[in-house]
């Protein structure tokens, strides 16, 4: 059993792609949403992700990397924190505004074809356990799963 464990089969998963396909997505969607606390955090913004939020998210996710998210997420919290500090929106407006600017600027990516750069991983956001073991043990994508949107064929 620590043997399954430590080192599961690809062949426990194969066959049941509807699970690998909404694993990906929820892995993908909470590593978006650790960067975007963690960029709001950076430029002093506080920020409780609430339902909008998800629903962006999971939107992006169906056009978009979590590689290709991260430059959506950080083109908003530049322009939000620009805003701020012209003293042209309060703080808290600012920190909200930033998903109004992902929306926004996924929406006008997806509408005109726009090819978005794919950022790397923050090297002070490691990979997380559960996406190591389910990217490179289990699906053998390793990589691909943070620069690939998800997708059902896997």
């Amino acid at each position: 059993m620590i043997q399954r464990l430590m080192y599961p089969s690809q062949e426990d998963f194969e066959e049941d792609k509807d699970f690998c396909f909404n694993m990906w997505k929820k892995i993908a969607l909470n590593e978006s949403i650790e960067y975007l606390l963690y960029s709001l955090d950076k430029v002093g913004f506080d920020f409780s992700p609430g339902e909008k939020t998800n629903k962006v998210f999971e939107n992006l996710l169906e056009h978009f990397s979590v590689a290709q998210i991260y430059s959506i997420i950080y083109r908003a919290v530049a322009n939000s924190t620009k805003l701020y500090q012209e003293k042209r929106m309060p703080r808290k407006k600012a920190a909200n505004a930033v998903i109004t600017f992902c929306e926004s600027n996924g929406e006008r990516a997806i509408a005109e074809g726009w090819n978005l750069s794919k950022y790397r991983r923050d090297y002070n956001l490691p990979e997380t356990l559960i996406s190591q073991v389910f990217f490179t043990s289990i699906l053998k994508i390793a990589y691909i799963g943070f620069e690939e949107k998800p997708t059902p064929d896997i």
